[in-house]
């Protein structure tokens, strides 16, 4: 495998971790996870082929896009949060959902 192959390959591995962290973080947004109970990860989910091709940079691009649009919900329910600036009061229900909300989608 030549140098070019092998950083397209590392490349394509580092985009499928930072894709799986963005879906992580979509499920802890969607669980309310405390931020030390957080889900992260440090590897793809699964092995990049050592040949690629451009149906694999495709592939990719939907995956990304499915969660791209996740994100999009996710970002637009927080901007609804601010634009409805409620009172919060410290401790109860409704500061510590806002609280979650906000952690997960800085």
């Amino acid at each position: 495998m030549s140098q070019i192959e092998q950083d397209v390959r590392k490349a394509m591995d580092t985009m499928y971790i930072l894709l799986r962290n963005v879906e992580a973080c979509l499920s802890n947004a969607n669980h309310k996870r405390e931020s030390n109970r957080r889900v992260r990860f440090n590897y793809p989910t699964r092995q990049t082929e050592k040949k690629l091709f451009a149906k694999d940079l495709g592939l990719f691009t939907l995956e990304l896009a499915d969660i791209v649009r996740n994100l999009g919900l996710a970002l637009s329910e927080l901007s609804n949060l601010f634009v409805r600036d409620p009172p919060l009061v410290q401790g109860t229900e409704q500061y510590t959902q806002a609280k979650l909300m906000i952690q997960v989608n800085k």
